[in-house]
Order: C-alpha cells, then sequence, then structure tokens
C-alpha cells in the first residue's frame, strides 16, 4: 500500500498492489506530483541524491532502482509507504 501527501496539498491515498504494479503505479505517481512541483527530472535526482536515470528509471516502472533510492524519492516527494503482510503463526 502506500499513501501520498504529496509535498503539502495532495489528498491521501491507498492502494494495494503486486510489485510490478507497485512499480508503474508508484511510477506514475512520481511523475504526476514532480511535474505539479514543477521540477525537473535533474532537479529531483539532486534532492534525492540519485541518478536522473534512477528518477526516469522509477517513473518508467523499471525494476532497477534500489528500494532505497524508492523510498527516498517517496520521503522527498511526500509519497507514504505503508507495507502490510499477514501474521503467520
Amino acid at each position: 500500500l502506500f499513501r501520498s501527501g504529496g509535498c503539502g496539498h495532495h489528498a491521501a491515498h491507498t492502494m494495494a498492489f503486486h510489485a510490478e504494479e507497485f512499480a508503474q503505479n508508484f511510477g506514475q505517481r512520481v511523475r504526476r506530483i514532480r511535474k505539479e512541483e514543477r521540477l525537473t527530472q535533474l532537479e529531483l535526482s539532486y534532492m534525492v541524491g540519485v541518478s536522473d536515470k534512477t528518477i526516469r528509471d522509477i517513473e518508467r516502472g523499471k525494476p532497477g532502482p534500489s528500494f532505497g533510492s524508492v523510498l527516498k524519492t517517496a520521503e522527498v516527494l511526500g509519497i507514504y509507504l505503508v507495507v502490510e503482510g499477514a501474521d503467520h503463526a
């Protein structure tokens, strides 16, 4: 699940996902918020501390970016990731 608070003015959303769906949906959300904030991929990459190629890959839903890069991108853009799983006894 992830919730998007954006940069302070975006409505919260919750979405269940599978890995591939998450990558696509997260990438679309990153692109939308980046554009709403009028940031280039290069500017966002500086803010996140990754290459602009990593931002492009995230936005395209590609499997290459590290989990850390995804988390930092989410943090910078105000996207809150929530991981939930079933407890197994």
